[in-house]
């Protein structure tokens, strides 16, 4: 999960009966075990950046197929609009990055 990274946030996995799962110190998390595709709702926990607790709710959709999912700021805007999964190539050509695929890269290194 990123904000900048947050250690030791919550991470629920809406599709998968709300099933949690902590993030790591540099913001991983793995899937529960029969879940393999869900939308993510992450709280709380310490961004490792600031040391500050993160007090905001980041969010992720569900990406059909993918091994990987990030959560970051953008992801959460995505969410929250009508760009969808299906849609994201036309918000980021919106946002005039037409190469980036906001479902899959990290911020904090792309």
């Amino acid at each position: 999960a990123i904000d900048f990274y947050l250690s030791g946030a919550t991470v629920t996995f809406d599709g998968c009966g709300g099933a949690t799962r902590l993030t790591n110190a540099t913001g991983g998390f793995n899937f529960p075990e029969n879940c393999f595709q869900s939308n993510v709702t992450v709280t709380g926990g310490t961004d490792i950046g600031t040391g500050l607790p993160f007090t905001g709710v980041l969010r992720a959709l569900a990406i059909p197929g993918a091994s990987e999912i990030i959560v970051s700021p953008i992801t959460t805007i995505i969410s929250y609009t009508d760009a969808g999964i299906a849609n994201t190539a036309k918000f980021a050509a919106q946002l005039g990055l037409e190469d980036k695929n906001f479902l899959l890269i990290d911020p904090m290194t792309n």
